[in-house]
């Protein structure tokens, strides 16, 4: 690689975390629009719409790996982004000036977490125990399970008002 490409390569990468700085400022301002207008609560449009939005990179970066036939940079991508955004959450304590942060998060994100916890485990059982196939048609009984409880979580979520 000669020095041009690895500039051009530096300013891409550059170019692209600007966007997503920006774009996040601005969706910080429109999910409290949207909250507001739908009536679905700050607390919900989080977890459903700034979830899905701000996770749209990661889902890229997964599915070119997989294309590439690089499957652990797919899996390291997604535990990293998980491990890294709970870092976030303490470095956002840190920074919180009214006492801890986790004693005023809203009482809605306590399902979540649980869920959260439970497709964690779900994947750690499905890394250490490897099934050598799928089980329920195009899925493994791990992902089976995980998007049973992602879609159980999105409709409560919908449902509860």
């Amino acid at each position: 690689m000669n020095i041009e490409n690895l500039y051009l390569n530096i300013s891409g990468f550059a170019a692209c975390a600007a966007v997503i700085i920006f774009s996040g400022t601005k969706l910080s301002y429109y999910r409290e629009q949207i909250a507001e207008l739908t009536g679905m609560g700050k607390a919900r449009v989080d977890l459903i719409l700034m979830a899905s939005v701000t996770s749209l990179p990661e889902l890229v970066v997964s599915l070119a790996a997989l294309r590439m036939g690089a499957l652990d940079v797919a899996a390291e991508n997604l535990l990293g982004s998980n491990v890294f955004n709970i870092f976030i959450l303490g470095i956002d304590d840190v920074f919180y000036k009214e006492g801890s942060l986790y004693r005023n998060i809203s009482p809605t994100h306590l399902l979540s977490v649980f869920i959260i916890i439970i497709m964690t485990a779900v994947v750690c059982l499905g890394l250490l125990f490897k099934p050598k196939k799928k089980q329920v048609r195009l899925l493994s009984l791990n992902t089976f399970v995980i998007v049973i409880l992602y879609m159980a979580l999105m409709t409560y979520l919908f449902i509860k008002r």
